[in-house]
C-alpha cells in the first residue's frame, strides 16, 4: 500500500497493479501533459429520481474526453487521481487486494456453475446470494499534476472546489474558479450541458475571467461549509422547539379530566423542553456546529475588522461572512488603467523641468504628489512662479488619477451594496424613480435579485446597534433619525401611486387613497436602512484592504459616501495661454 498526505491525515490508496494501463509504455519517459479540466458540478438525484451526475469534460491536444461522476465517491476517487476509466476482466488468482473496494465489479453466480475453484477472495455473498468477482480497473483518471482545473464559482460544488484545491496543493495542479455572469455571457445558448467543456476551453484561452482558489479562499469555502452545517442544526432545533409547544398545547387542551389545572402555559413549555432527550441533543449539536464555524471564522479578516465592532456576535458575523464577504473581488470595477497611464505621463512631463530647478530629494516611500507639493513650495520660495504652476497641473493630474480610483472604488462599493440590497433604486439604471419606490423591496414589477441572507444580517446588525444606543454605530443610528427627523419635521398625509405615477383610488368612494409618511416609525426605519448601507460602505472599504494587500484599521467615526464628480482635463486653454505668457 501507497501512503500520502492529502493535508488532513492520511490516506492509503492501492498501488496500481502492472495490467493496469498508465498510457506509457514500459521505459519510456514522458513529460506530463498540461491538460484542462472543466466540471459542471450537480446534485447527483433530483426529488423526482432523475440522475443528475457531476460533469467533467478533459482537453487536451485538442480532443474532449468527457465523464460522469454518479455519486460523491466518485468525485472523491476523480479528486486523488484514482477514478476508474476502463475495466477488464478478473484474473484467476489474482490479489484483489491492491484494487478499492468500492472499484471491483461483482457478478451473481449462475446456477449451474461450479466455483469450487474460485479463490475465496473472489467470492463474496451480497443480498445472501453468492456473487463472483467479474471485473476490476484496467486504467485510472483524476487530477493530475499540471492540471488547470475550472468550476463556478458558488453553488454547491463548494465542497468538491475546497477538495480539489488541497489536493492540487500536494500533486501539483491549479484551481480556478469563473463568477457565473461570466460564465453565462459565455455561453453560446441557454443549454448548460455544454459547460463543462466551456470552461475548459475557457481556463485555457481566457484564463481572466477566472479567480484562483488559494488557502485564503479554503478558510472561505469552510466558513460558508460550517455556516451552512450551522443554520441547518439551528432550523432543526427551532422545528422541534415549534412540534414540541405545538404538542403540548394539544395534551392541554383534549385532557379528558380539563385544561391543565396549575401553572402557566411557559412554565409547561419549559419544563417539557428541559426534559425532552430530542431537543437537549439537537441544542447540543447546534452550540458544536457554532463553535466550527467560530473556529473558521477567526482565520477571516472580516471577522478581524467586525468583531471590535460592539453588536456583531459570531452568528451575525458568521451569516453575514459566509452570504457577502466572500470573495470581495467580484465587485470589483477596474479604472481605465489606458487613462490612468496618459495622465501618469502627462504628470510627467509638466514636472520634469520644474524637479530639476531645484535640489529637492523624494523622501523614502513618498508619494509622488506630496514631493511635488514639497518641491511646489520651494519654487514658489525661490521665485520661479511659472514653474510652480507647471508642478500645479502635475498635480492636478495626479489627483484626477485618484478620482478616477475613487470612482471605481465607489461602482465596487455600490455593486456591494446592491448585492446585500442596502442600496437605493435611483440613479444609474434605475433611473429617477418616486421616492415611495426607492426603498428595495419585493414587488411584483421588479426583480428582487439581492442576497436575502446578508440583506437580514445587515438588518439584524443595526437591530443590535439600536439595542447598544450607547455604542459607536449606536451614536450613528441616533443620528440619522434626528437628521430624518430634521427633514421631515412633521407627518403628512400624501397620495398613494401606483407605478406609472398616477394616484390609487378608492374603487367605492372614487377618493386618492393617502397615506402617513415620516412618523416616528416612518422614520426610525429609515434611519436603520440608512445605516445599515454606511455600515456595508464602512465594511466594503476596510475589507478591500485585504484584498489589495493593506491592513485594515478601524476608523475613529463611520466614513461618509463617496461623491466624487469626472475633473476636467488638467490641460485646458487657459493654463496653456498663461505659462506660454
Amino acid at each position: 500500500m501507497s501512503r500520502f498526505r492529502t493535508g488532513c491525515r492520511d490516506v492509503k490508496f492501492p498501488i496500481v497493479p502492472k495490467h493496469v494501463s498508465s498510457g506509457t509504455k514500459q521505459g519510456e519517459r514522458q513529460m506530463p501533459e498540461t491538460r484542462t479540466v472543466g466540471i459542471r458540478h450537480r446534485v447527483k438525484k433530483t426529488a423526482e429520481g432523475e440522475a443528475r451526475p457531476t460533469q467533467v469534460a478533459i482537453v487536451a491536444n485538442n480532443k474532449v474526453v468527457t465523464l460522469d461522476l454518479e455519486d460523491e465517491r466518485a468525485e472523491l476517487d476523480f479528486v486523488l487521481g484514482k477514478f476508474p476509466i476502463k475495466f477488464r476482466d478478473v484474473e484467476p488468482d489474482e490479489d484483489l487486494t491492491v484494487f478499492a473496494k468500492h472499484h471491483i465489479k461483482w457478478r451473481k453466480a449462475k446456477k449451474d456453475e461450479d466455483v469450487s475453484n474460485v479463490p475465496e477472495a473472489h467470492k463474496q455473498l451480497i443480498e445472501k446470494k453468492l456473487h463472483v468477482a467479474h471485473r476490476v480497473p484496467a486504467a485510472y483518471d483524476g487530477l493530475k499534476a499540471g492540471d488547470v482545473v475550472a468550476m463556478s464559482l458558488g453553488g454547491s460544488g463548494d465542497y468538491l472546489a475546497f477538495a480539489l484545491s488541497r489536493q492540487a496543493d500536494v500533486v501539483g495542479a491549479h484551481i480556478f474558479r469563473i463568477p457565473p455572469f461570466h460564465l453565462k455571457d459565455k455561453r453560446p445558448n441557454a443549454d448548460k450541458d455544454k459547460d463543462a467543456e466551456l470552461m475548459a476551453e475557457l481556463v485555457r484561452d481566457q484564463r481572466q475571467l477566472f479567480r484562483p482558489v488559494t488557502p485564503r479562499d479554503r478558510d472561505q469555502l469552510l466558513l460558508r461549509i460550517r455556516y451552512r452545517s450551522f443554520e441547518e442544526a439551528m432550523k432543526a432545533r427551532i422545528a422541534t422547539e415549534q412540534r414540541l409547544r405545538q404538542r403540548l398545547i394539544g395534551e392541554i387542551f383534549t385532557q379528558p379530566d380539563g385544561l391543565y389545572p396549575e401553572g402557566d402555559l411557559e412554565d409547561a413549555f419549559k419544563e417539557s423542553k428541559a426534559n425532552d432527550k430530542i431537543l437537549v441533543s439537537q441544542k447540543a449539536e447546534e452550540a458544536a456546529r457554532e463553535r466550527d464555524m467560530l473556529a473558521a471564522l477567526e482565520k477571516l479578516e472580516a471577522f478581524k475588522v467586525m468583531g471590535p465592532v460592539e453588536g456583531v456576535g459570531t452568528r451575525i458575523a458568521g451569516r453575514l461572512t459566509a452570504a457577502a464577504l466572500v470573495n470581495l473581488g467580484r465587485f470589483m470595477v477596474v479604472p481605465d488603467q489606458a487613462e490612468i497611464e496618459k495622465l501618469r505621463l502627462e504628470a510627467t512631463e509638466w514636472a520634469e523641468d520644474a524637479v530639476a530647478l531645484v535640489n529637492v530629494e523624494r523622501k523614502p516611500n513618498e508619494a509622488r504628489r506630496e514631493y511635488y507639493a514639497r518641491v511646489e513650495k520651494v519654487l514658489q520660495s525661490c521665485g520661479h512662479p511659472t514653474r510652480a504652476l507647471e508642478l500645479e497641473q502635475a498635480i492636478a493630474c495626479l489627483d484626477q488619477i485618484r478620482k478616477l480610483k475613487r470612482q471605481a472604488e465607489a461602482k465596487s462599493c455600490n455593486k456591494f451594496k446592491a448585492y446585500c440590497g442596502v442600496h437605493v433604486l435611483t440613479g444609474g439604471k434605475h433611473g429617477d424613480q418616486p421616492e415611495e419606490f426607492q426603498f428595495p423591496r419585493r414587488r411584483s414589477d421588479a426583480v428582487a435579485n439581492w442576497n436575502g441572507i446578508a440583506r437580514q444580517a445587515f438588518f439584524l446588525v443595526v437591530d443590535q446597534f439600536n439595542k447598544r444606543a450607547e455604542s459607536e454605530w449606536g451614536k450613528y443610528l441616533r443620528r440619522m433619525k434626528s437628521n430624518q427627523r430634521g427633514i421631515h419635521p412633521e407627518p403628512i398625509k400624501v397620495p398613494s401611486l401606483n407605478r406609472d405615477g398616477t394616484p390609487k383610488v378608492n374603487k367605492k368612494t372614487g377618493e386618492p387613497i393617502l397615506v402617513t409618511r415620516y412618523s416616528d416609525g416612518h422614520i426610525h426605519k429609515r434611519a436603520i436602512w440608512r445605516t445599515a448601507t454606511r455600515f456595508a460602505e464602512w465594511l466594503f472599504r476596510e475589507l478591500i484592504k485585504f484584498e489589495n494587500g493593506a491592513t485594515a484599521k478601524l476608523p475613529a467615526k463611520p466614513p461618509e459616501p463617496a461623491t466624487a464628480a469626472t475633473l476636467p482635463s488638467p490641460k485646458f486653454e487657459a493654463t496653456t495661454t498663461a505659462l506660454s505668457a
